[in-house]
């Protein structure tokens, strides 16, 4: 689709001479329109103001919805914290070089949660903790390892991209099914969207461009990304070092 660019001036009335008045009538809807993206454009500072100071007094929609939710988080242990710094350094699953210690502290706060009693569902389409085969995921082998390590058994692990998905399996396996579950028809529809809007999130926003490769550490510039069999397992966004000549892997998740 092509952009459109408002015009900024005027069409000389002196070359229209035969009473069509095309010229005239240009100018005013022209005049009109630069009035109406100038309110437009007013109207959308005025709106972001408003939105950005709520986000920052968190405010705002999302904020309240997800301050519901953290108000609940559990504070990592000094023990958990350095466990996941030591899981970073070394380079284990899950979590990506570059991110900061975030993949690493939720994991070994779910080992040092978890004692196997009930089966474990994890819902993430992130390639860090999964690999998805004919459309099923499986648990990392690393980590499914220091499951089992840690509870002493073979561990019941289920892990789904959508939360459509996780919740009706969840449910299946309840002595009782969640109540007021949508139907499977609905649910498979919810899924489906929540794919979607993850397509459309990522080709709408694009992934950020790194700034340093990961290969040779020079920062000149790349080319991506592009979708490649993934060291995390699946297919995953790469990005070209123009230095080096190496490709980036950052697991992004890519889906065909």
């Amino acid at each position: 689709m092509k952009s459109y660019k408002a015009p900024t001036g005027r069409l000389p009335g002196h070359l229209e001479e035969d009473g069509q008045d095309v010229v005239e009538k240009w100018n005013k809807d022209s005049a009109a329109l630069r009035t109406s993206i100038t309110e437009s454009q007013h109207s959308l500072s005025d709106a972001v103001e408003l939105l950005l100071s709520k986000i920052m007094k968190g405010e705002d929609g999302a904020s309240a919805t997800l301050n519901a939710i953290f108000s609940s988080a559990y504070t990592p242990s000094e023990g958990e914290l350095n466990n996941a710094r030591l899981r970073k350094e070394l380079g284990n699953p899950p979590g990506k070089p570059a991110d900061a210690v975030g993949d690493q502290i939720s994991w070994e706060q779910l080992l040092s949660a978890y004692g196997g009693e009930h089966p474990l569902w994890i819902i993430s389409s992130d390639n860090d903790y999964s690999s998805k085969v004919n459309s099923k995921r499986y648990l990392n082998a690393y980590l499914y390892e220091e499951l089992k390590k840690q509870i002493g058994k073979e561990p019941e692990v289920y892990v789904f991209e959508t939360l459509a998905e996780g919740i009706e399996h969840y449910s299946e396996h309840r002595k009782t099914p969640v109540e007021n579950l949508p139907t499977k028809e609905e649910l498979k529809k919810i899924a489906a969207k929540e794919l979607m809007e993850r397509k459309e999130w990522g080709f709408s926003h694009g992934f950020p461009e790194p700034i340093v490769c990961f290969k040779c550490g020079e920062k000149k510039g790349f080319r991506g990304p592009v979708p490649k069999p993934s060291q995390y397992g699946g297919w995953t966004y790469q990005w070209l070092c123009n230095a080096c000549h190496q490709w980036n892997d950052f697991g992004e998740s890519y889906e065909d």
